[in-house]
């Protein structure tokens, strides 16, 4: 019983076009054709075509090895305050079963792009207690999502989570003396 042979040469499976017919390995007991490919990256392999055809085999393997680098690659921010910040933020939407949608990309850029606290005016120190960036929400119910936070200091957000309306003016109130002294 002969075989038909398909047309392959010419054919682009995945990265791998073919080239030309190859010979069968030796130790290879199936009548199954070879054929000589010219990965996209440059490397030369012989495959079956039935491999080919079913797209079990798309590149001399170095896609393979891609994948797994790119799997293996981290967002560059790792160990970094924008990283710690970013895990807080997972870590309390968590807790308190709210939306979290924010990519550590877009909590990088709000980071780095504000530098004053919009409520405090105080300039933002990593590190410095009280005045470290924080991941505040403006309506606290939507959640950690992209357009719903901001940053501000760690006082302010403590501030703003722990005090009525009616705490916060009573302490403007009693304060104003003792800062009018000075």
């Amino acid at each position: 019983m002969s075989r038909k042979k398909i047309a392959m040469i010419g054919n682009r499976f995945g990265r791998l076009l073919v080239l030309e017919e190859a010979p069968r390995p030796i130790l290879f007991k199936h009548k199954e054709l070879f054929w000589k490919c010219q990965c996209d990256c440059g490397g030369v392999v012989s495959l079956t075509g039935c491999n080919l055809r079913a797209g079990i085999t798309k590149s001399c393997g170095c896609l393979q090895i891609e994948t797994v680098k790119k799997q293996m690659t981290t967002h560059g921010y790792s160990k970094t305050n924008i990283a710690y910040t970013f895990g807080a933020a997972k870590q309390r939407a968590k807790r308190f079963k709210v939306p979290f949608n924010l990519t550590i990309e877009y909590v990088a850029e709000l980071l780095t792009k504000t530098k004053i606290c919009p409520i405090l005016e105080t300039k933002l120190i990593v590190g410095v207690y009280g005045d470290s960036p924080s991941l505040d929400r403006l309506i606290p119910e939507d959640g950690y999502v992209i357009g719903n936070v901001r940053v501000i200091s760690q006082r302010a957000n403590s501030m703003k989570n722990d005090a009525s309306i009616t705490q916060l003016t009573n302490f403007i109130k009693n304060i104003m003396p003792y800062l009018n002294k000075e």
